[in-house]
């Protein structure tokens, strides 16, 4: 149901020219691309990214997710979490303009977007290269 609400609420900021809508937290303090990014949903955030919606907040801090064997929370990584995990370095790389895979910023190379999510930031080939399989679980679907 939540995916269903962040989907309308995306694409109405979208078509209404209305990026407003989506920072906007909920009665816990959420926003619309926080819980995007939580609950894993590419698609989403790359509508709210085109939308203009504010990613700077979209990283949860305190992540929700449990440890099924040991009921704990825990931060997503590459194995437990692989979209989770490529969501959030894209969105960081994103909001700080800095390389998705050495984290170099624009004074010390020059990046360039992902041509295809447009979210994404590189500072050359290689760096592209052996970061281009986890970000290719999210890139073509925030592009979208």
């Amino acid at each position: 149901q939540r995916h269903d609400n962040l989907a309308v609420l995306a694409n109405k900021a979208l078509e209404e020219g209305r990026p407003e809508l989506l920072e906007s937290p909920d009665l816990v303090g959420k926003s619309p691309a926080y819980l995007a990014v939580q609950k894993g949903n590419p698609l989403c955030l790359g509508v709210m990214a085109k939308a203009g919606a504010n990613l700077h907040r979209a990283i949860p801090h305190v992540w929700q997710f449990t440890d099924r064997q040991h009921n704990n929370l825990t931060d997503p990584n590459e194995v437990s979490m692989p979209i989770h995990h490529a969501l959030v370095r894209t969105v960081v790389s994103f909001t700080t303009r800095t390389c998705l895979c050495c984290v170099k910023n624009q004074k010390e190379a020059k990046l360039q977007v992902c041509t295809q999510c447009k979210m994404a930031y590189f500072c050359g080939a290689e760096c592209q290269k052996k970061k281009w399989p986890q970000h290719k679980r999210v890139c073509k679907k925030i592009r979208k």
